[in-house]
């Protein structure tokens, strides 16, 4: 179903008539989160959520799919005993969403390339470096907002975290 569905949104992407609904920003990342909920456990992943739930009038689909590889590449940066952390901002004009994990971060000489497409430091058999490439063209084509990428420091419950943080910001008005 899961497959399917992704078939579907990335044919949708180029599809001029598609039609924007209001979806609740926390509704999107539970059912993202749902898909790797064994995954997680099987590694000991906590995940974080500190969410100022927002309705977004857009593309639910393509956003739950950012989402989808964001949470994917978590779980493959993470070897076991790790944590993601989810935080969203809603201010007057903008949604600012993180996502970071305590993975090793990203070296220097791939986080500069990481949103290029066909880009990837995995096998061939695991990734295509499609996912972040595709995820830039979505948050700028379809949420007219942005996402970066750096590697961070972080606390939760008194311990210190590293890895990959990734932030997406979104325009509410040009939505």
């Amino acid at each position: 179903e899961y497959l399917s569905q992704t078939i579907e949104d990335f044919r949708n992407f180029f599809n001029t008539k598609k039609e924007k609904t209001p979806f609740s920003l926390q509704t999107v990342i539970e059912e993202s989160l749902k898909i790797f909920g064994t995954s997680f456990n099987t590694k000991n992943i906590i995940i974080v959520q500190n969410i100022e739930d927002v309705t977004i009038i857009s593309y639910k689909n393509e956003l739950k799919q950012i989402l989808i590889n964001l949470f994917k590449n978590a779980l493959d940066a993470i070897k076991e005993d790790g944590l993601i952390m989810i935080d969203s901002t809603v201010n007057k004009n903008e949604i600012i969403l993180k996502v970071q994990d305590s993975g090793t971060g990203i070296p220097s000489d791939v986080i500069k390339r990481i949103f290029e497409p066909y880009f990837t430091t995995k096998h061939q058999s695991v990734g295509t470096g499609l996912g972040l490439y595709m995820s830039h063209e979505i948050i700028d084509k379809s949420f007219h907002g942005t996402i970066e990428v750096k590697n961070n420091h972080f606390n939760y419950n008194f311990k210190e975290y590293y890895g990959a943080c990734f932030i997406i910001t979104i325009n509410k008005e040009k939505l």
